[in-house]
């Protein structure tokens, strides 16, 4: 008797964005072949995956899990805002790094005080509007 027997299992945190971990497992009578893998899934995959949760969220019933609704809309959730801080990291990044290159330059002056230090670069990050 030939035993095929084949898995594939997604593992998907929303923080992970836009990485997602594969499993692959595949039996073929006496071997078991075995993968795990990080794979980085394009934006739309993602987008599309968030629209999914919140319609099934929507869709389901009053008898369903109030539970299952809530980690759907959560996951959802979860990971549009991911997506968009992924977005905003990308659309600042000159911005961060010109920022870092100065905090570097000040944090190296030897004629400046910490509490001196420490006020030029809060002054620089409000300049810029740089929020957490």
């Amino acid at each position: 008797m030939e035993v095929n027997s084949r898995l594939v299992k997604f593992k998907i945190k929303p923080a992970s964005y836009p990485l997602m971990k594969l499993y692959f497992n595949e039996q073929l009578e006496n071997q078991d072949n075995a993968l795990e893998a990080e794979t980085e899934f394009p934006k739309e995959f993602w987008i599309n995956l968030a629209n999914t949760c919140r319609e099934v969220a929507r869709g389901m019933s009053t008898f369903s899990s109030q539970k299952i609704v809530m980690g759907l809309n959560l996951m959802s959730q979860g990971i549009m805002a991911e997506v968009e801080a992924e977005d905003k990291r990308l659309r600042n990044k000159e911005v961060y790094e010109s920022f870092l290159d100065f905090v570097i330059e000040v944090n190296g002056r030897t004629d400046l005080d910490k509490v001196r230090k420490g006020q030029m670069i809060h002054d620089t990050a409000r300049k810029l509007q740089l929020h957490p």
